[in-house]
């Protein structure tokens, strides 16, 4: 990841298709007022805890066809209160949720999760197909908190063939286009 001087006057932030692996935990510090962010078609596996924790700015962050298997490793520690417009995870080889009690999901009104090996909704879960590493669905859910729902306008959940949406989610999804 480069280095970024300070650039207080940058709001969109675009490194597509660069192959990058790495993000910096730092690497956003100097610019404090980014309100997208676009890291798609790389090949980024996690994201620093740290590197969102001050951008209460933030918007967009498009981390789409990326390698992202671990949710775990996904540290979306975005400023409390904050609601991004639009969460994208699109094309991830997603298979563990978080763990536990120990990450929080971000708010927001869009989300858009395709082709994330997804097999599972239903309201408070959202469950990943299963993987020789994690055969037990405890390991592979991500626990959805009720405050989700109620800041979520549109949601693609689309290409994840095995995905069986439980009634208990429909009054969720019902509203959303």
């Amino acid at each position: 990841m480069p280095h970024f001087g300070y650039s207080p006057n940058l709001k969109v932030l675009r490194i597509n298709f660069c192959g990058l692996s790495q993000i910096h935990p730092l690497s956003f510090v100097p610019l404090p007022n980014l309100e997208t962010i676009h890291l798609a078609d790389n090949d980024l596996t996690e994201f620093p805890e740290t590197l969102m924790s001050k951008m209460d700015k933030l918007r967009i962050l498009n981390l789409a066809r990326n390698k992202i298997t671990n949710l775990s490793n996904i540290e979306f520690a975005i400023p409390d209160g904050l609601v991004l417009e639009q969460l994208v995870l699109d094309g991830n080889p997603i298979r563990f949720g978080f763990k536990e009690g120990t990450y929080k999901w971000p708010m927001t009104r869009q989300v858009h999760m395709a082709n994330t090996r997804m097999v599972k909704l239903n309201g408070t879960f959202a469950v990943f197909e299963a993987s020789p590493m994690c055969e037990d669905e405890s390991c592979r859910s991500l626990r959805i908190p009720s405050s989700f729902w109620s800041h979520l306008i549109t949601a693609d959940f689309g290409a994840n063939p095995e995905l069986k949406i439980h009634p208990q989610a429909m009054p969720l999804l019902a509203n959303l286009t």
